[in-house]
């Protein structure tokens, strides 16, 4: 009998023991800190995979800002979805014309004080759609070529190129309101 008294002493030491080491279930508490991301961004732990850190965002990539003029004049960019690559360039309509100008300085442009508020190919739009019944159907601006010196007198050119689409038809107008064909 004594060794049946010393089994059952074991067995519940045992039993009391092991009792101590399972744990309930319950949520778990990770620790407050931060991990910063490539993108500067930060992540914090995630209870509900061992405290590990979460995911950061994929980074969108950043492409170069530059301007590929494409044969019919209009400009396509580089495309962050496709490796920085740029776009394919539109392939124009026989129908279309292109015209271009150099405006000049401290507003001396017929559109420049059309409407107050709206973006030069805004108000560029607007003015030839309204005072000559002109759509506009792309418009491009060209920034000056690096190290492009030019004067300051109003009556010179800002450095920059204005190009515009047109139809066929209007092409003449534009041209007789100072325009030039390309």
């Amino acid at each position: 009998m004594p060794g049946k008294i010393f089994l059952a002493v074991v067995f519940i030491a045992l039993l009391v023991f092991l009792s101590g080491c399972i744990q309930p279930p319950g949520p778990i508490a990770c620790t407050l800190d931060a991990k910063i991301c490539p993108d500067g961004s930060a992540v914090g732990r995630d209870a509900s995979n061992n405290c590990e850190f979460f995911p950061c965002q994929e980074t969108p990539e950043f492409c170069t800002k530059e301007l590929k003029i494409c044969p019919g004049g209009t400009g396509v960019g580089r495309n962050p979805d496709n490796n920085c690559e740029f776009d394919p360039c539109p392939q124009p309509s026989e129908k279309e014309a292109r015209v271009f100008t150099q405006p000049v300085q401290c507003s001396g442009n017929p559109w420049d004080n059309y409407v107050a508020d709206l973006s030069e190919e805004q108000a560029i739009k607007l003015y030839y759609s309204n005072e000559y019944e002109i759509e506009i159907l792309d418009f491009l601006g060209i920034p000056p070529a690096p190290n492009t010196v030019v004067c300051e007198a109003c009556s010179c050119p800002r450095g920059d190129t204005v190009m515009v689409f047109i139809k066929e038809k209007d092409v003449q107008e534009m041209v007789s309101l100072g325009w030039r064909q390309t």
